[in-house]
């Protein structure tokens, strides 16, 4: 477990087994949020199958979730 972003309405943790990492991401707020993070790769969403470029922040919708599965 490692925390990478954290607010009172969102957050974003990180879990990694065998190589390989996936990022939760929660959005608890009615608005979108940008969430400021370390690192430029690219990354699919697991729920909905949408592939993510994560350059230094990833978009948060409002009410949403997303489990991020990072590609090396």
């Amino acid at each position: 477990y490692g925390k990478i972003y954290l607010t009172n309405r969102q957050y974003i943790f990180e879990r990694v087994c065998d190589g390989e990492a996936l990022w939760i991401c929660v959005n608890c707020e009615e608005s979108s949020h940008t969430a400021y993070v370390n690192g430029n790769f690219k990354a699919v969403d697991l729920l909905s199958g949408k592939e993510i470029e994560v350059n230094g922040n990833v978009v948060l919708e409002p009410y949403s979730s997303m489990i991020l599965k990072i590609m090396n």
